[in-house]
């Protein structure tokens, strides 16, 4: 049985395959990129999901393999792995995907130890957690615990 539902948390994927039990799957996809997406492409990342759950049907295997290659030619489809942004797949809507694409990058922060050898680079949860001294990180150079007023700076 294939469960079929949308996943507003999805943004970097039009769609996901997971498999519940040997027969059970449930195939999510994203209203944020279908919403600007070509119906030629939505077409293709449905088959794209659905070969995923054939292909593990057959071969108790999730991911982009031979069996998967194979059921994507079977639905008359390239196997092909990642959409571009463009306009072929987004229309005119290519350029707001591409801005959406680059707001959900993660900011990466870099903060400098005391001692000056060394420089951690965290994301921002561990910068959060940093400054609300919730969480401790040691200098691997000089086993310090780095101290919460130390400055962060975005890369």
């Amino acid at each position: 049985m294939i469960h079929v539902g949308w996943n507003g948390r999805l943004s970097a994927a039009m769609g996901r395959c997971t498999a519940e039990l040997f027969s059970e799957y449930t195939i999510e996809f994203s209203p944020k990129l279908y919403a600007l997406a070509t119906e030629e492409k939505i077409l293709n990342n449905m088959r794209h999901e659905i070969a995923h759950a054939y292909a593990h049907r057959l071969t108790g295997r999730m991911g982009h393999d031979n069996a998967w290659r194979h059921m994507m030619v079977v639905f008359g489809e390239l196997p092909q792995t990642k959409y571009t942004i463009c306009e072929k797949n987004f229309g005119d809507n290519a350029s707001e995907v591409m801005r959406a694409a680059l707001k959900r990058r993660r900011k990466r922060v870099r903060v400098h130890c005391s001692c000056g050898s060394k420089t951690l680079t965290c994301g921002p949860v561990q910068a959060k957690r940093l400054k609300a001294g919730t969480a401790r990180y040691r200098c691997s150079a000089c086993r310090q615990i780095i101290p919460t007023t130390v400055k962060l700076e975005e890369i």
